[in-house]
């Protein structure tokens, strides 16, 4: 049943099926499958046209894999001109959507998501020494890199433009690499991870007027990211303290007390979470707090769910959606929210659909409760035992608050269905 419920999901974290699955993801097969097997078909029938229409077909699928692959390359550059003017990137993220993997790639956090239409080199100057000419260089070098492989092409390869006569791989690449090169140059916001960040362009256009220390780590935000590392990695008592040491520097940095919030949900502090979050309402269009708007919202609702207090929930998750960052814990929260406002049906078609594309233990866990409950409540009581079983072989991966709300949904599990853990 459980494997039905989560496909391609196996007990064991290193299971080679858990790879496979995160591969079929990654790789959007489970959007291009039936484009892929279209233009085979055609390709195999014998109309004059036939063959023409699946070629037309299997370049449409080739434009995303060589659209991922000058995403691939256009962050290469950032990483690799980042250590060539003698600095250390901190994290490469790859992708939107739900973590697909975290590894750790010659001392930088290489983070791969699951819909990969977008990427950002995190890194923070440390030497004063030219600093504005080697951020330039750091900037350029992700377009540069898409038009120099895109020369290259040019220069080696015997291009053509056609699409219905053969799949045109390096016609296709070629003009992924320019169009990532080009469009990258222009001045623009996008938005990635539920912020909004600045393209190339914009970036490369507001250099020249940026103060020297803007562009410089400082020990302040070096302990930031410290303790954001340690946040990832579930160390939420370290994490507190490290905000604790430093707390006279949270007023000039109100965003983080966005993460402080979340280690106190960690630590079963759900009313000083939320307070320290309102608290940061009135300050939401500030600079410093507008890219995190969506995550804050969405941080107040789960606060509110946790205090039972669905009015509020219901109030900052639809203000969440509002912001249309995609975000998808702000689907799970909204499925949360509606399930406990007895909307079930809504809240068991986010979840699922979230499900498919979803590789972390915790986050499956919490998705699992809710459906359970969900399902029990429409006496399904096959499907939600089969849920719950696997929230409950998840406890010893999850933090408090899930925990806490677990506790709260058996309760009512067992009343209406007589499950216990």
């Amino acid at each position: 049943m459980k494997s039905m419920l989560f496909p391609f999901r196996d007990k064991s974290p290193s299971s080679w099926i858990m790879y496979v699955r995160m591969i079929y993801v990654m790789l959007a097969l489970h959007r291009f499958w039936y484009a892929i097997l279209f233009g085979l078909l055609f390709l195999a029938f014998p109309a004059h046209l036939a063959p023409q229409i699946g070629y037309v077909v299997l370049n449409f699928v080739a434009i995303y894999y060589a659209q991922l692959l000058a995403l691939v390359i256009h962050e290469s550059g950032h990483y690799l001109a980042a250590l060539m003017v003698g600095e250390k990137p901190w994290r490469i993220t790859l992708g939107k959507g739900h973590v697909a993997a975290k590894v750790n790639f010659f001392g930088t956090k290489l983070v791969i998501n699951t819909v990969m239409t977008a990427g950002m080199v995190h890194t923070l100057f440390q030497n004063h020494r030219y600093v504005k000419l080697r951020h330039f260089f750091y900037i350029l070098a992700g377009p540069l890199a898409n038009l120099l492989v895109g020369a290259l092409c040019w220069l080696l390869v015997p291009l053509s433009f056609s699409v219905s006569t053969h799949i045109n791989w390096w016609g296709i690449f070629f003009l992924m690499n320019m169009l990532a090169g080009i469009v990258n140059l222009f001045p623009f916001k996008v938005k990635l991870l539920g912020m909004k960040v600045n393209s190339d362009g914009l970036q490369l256009l507001k250099l020249p007027w940026k103060n020297k220390d803007e562009l410089l780590k400082s020990t302040i935000l070096e302990q930031w990211l410290l303790a954001y590392d340690r946040i990832e990695e579930r160390d939420y008592v370290t994490a507190s303290h490290i905000y604790e040491t430093h707390s006279s520097a949270l007023d000039a940095h109100p965003e983080q007390k966005i993460n402080l919030g979340l280690i106190y949900l960690k630590l079963e502090r759900f009313a000083e979470a939320v307070t320290m979050w309102e608290a940061l309402l009135p300050h939401v269009s500030d600079k410093l707090l507008k890219p995190s708007e969506a995550v804050l919202y969405n941080n107040l609702a789960y606060g509110y769910v946790l205090l039972d207090r669905l009015e509020e929930a219901s109030t900052y998750i639809n203000k969440a959606i509002g912001t249309k960052t995609g975000l998808p814990v702000v689907q799970q929260t909204y499925a949360a929210v509606l399930i406990e406002r007895g909307q079930y049906e809504e809240g068991i078609a986010i979840l699922i659909k979230d499900t498919r594309s979803n590789f972390d233990q915790s986050s499956l866990a919490f998705n699992a409760m809710y459906l359970a409950w969900a399902y029990g409540e429409l006496d399904q009581a096959k499907k939600s035992a089969a849920y719950w079983s696997f929230f409950c072989e998840s406890k010893s991966k999850l933090d408090a608050d899930t925990l806490f709300l677990g506790n709260r949904i058996e309760g009512k599990l067992a009343a209406r269905l007589a499950i216990h853990s």
